[in-house]
Formats: structure tokens, sequence, C-alpha cells
């Protein structure tokens, strides 16, 4: 049994460590979304930024014509981002961000990236060596889908 106590005050969750071993071994393609929003170094901070508002998710890849990944940005890069340089900006209208912010500037450049056919063990040794939450998944060099640290939890409490 491993038991997990995510924070001080915060009620203590037990595995099984038979089900915890068999998501371990399951594919990345098992639990990865497929259904997935890119983002292009053309795009806007305002333009990006809405689309982090308006969706459930944290991080984007992002793509060039070819869809291959060469860059991630999550909503935390945007609000770091944004924290920092506000102080600099007199007017905080749509135009003056966009030309302050560049999505090829705010994106970490060669994320790392992990196969459709990867184990989840796999990912999550990916997770805990680089501190990322979000991994784009790649087939022959093109984006497939996203497998996040949410999607791992999210089968372990089913």
């Amino acid at each position: 049994m491993i038991e997990l106590n995510l924070l001080p005050n915060s009620k203590k969750v037990k595995y099984n460590n038979m089900y915890t071993e068999e998501i371990r071994t399951k594919k990345v393609a098992d639990l990865m979304s497929r259904n997935i929003i890119v983002g292009h170094v053309t795009n806007s901070f305002t333009h990006t930024l809405r689309i982090f508002a308006e969706m459930t998710f944290h991080h984007l890849p992002i793509v060039n014509s070819k869809r291959e990944v060469i860059g991630m940005v999550s909503s935390n890069d945007m609000l770091k981002s944004l924290a920092l340089r506000l102080p600099m900006l007199k007017q905080s209208d749509e135009e003056t961000l966009n030309m302050v912010f560049d999505i090829m500037e705010l994106m970490t450049p060669n994320p790392q990236v992990i196969s459709s056919e990867a184990s989840i063990s796999e990912a999550l040794s990916i997770f805990s060596k680089h501190h990322i939450h979000a991994l784009p998944v790649i087939d022959k060099n093109e984006l497939v889908g996203i497998i996040t640290s949410n999607d791992v939890l999210a089968a372990l409490n089913k």
C-alpha cells in the first residue's frame, strides 16, 4: 500500500501497490489527451492568454508548420512573465501587451517529449527528473497528444 500525504492538513490517500504497478506499466497512449489545442510562435500574447482563460488545461505545445513540437508554454509561464513586466507597462491594452510579450520568448524551447508507446513509469520519471507537469506525445516527429501529471493522478483515483 502506498500512502500519500499531499499537504500538511490534507487527508491521506492510500493506493494499492498492485493498482499503482498496473498504472505504471500502461502506455502513455492509454492516458494521454488526443484532442489537443496547439499554439504557434506567431500567436500573440493575448491570443494565448485567451486560450488559457477559456480552456481547462495549463500547458500549450507550440508547433511549427509540420506539427513538430518546438516549445511548450504553460499558464504559469504567462503569469510569471506578466507579473515581471507589468510595472514597465504604462498602459495594458491588448496592442501594448502583444508588443511586449512574444510567445517565442515565453515558451520553453526543445521541451522534453515522450512516445505514445512509452510506459507511464517513463513519463513519471521524466516529470520528476525535469520538474515538469506536461509532456508532448510524439510519434514519427509529429505531435499526437499530451500527457500531464494530472492525467496520471486521475487514473490512480479511478
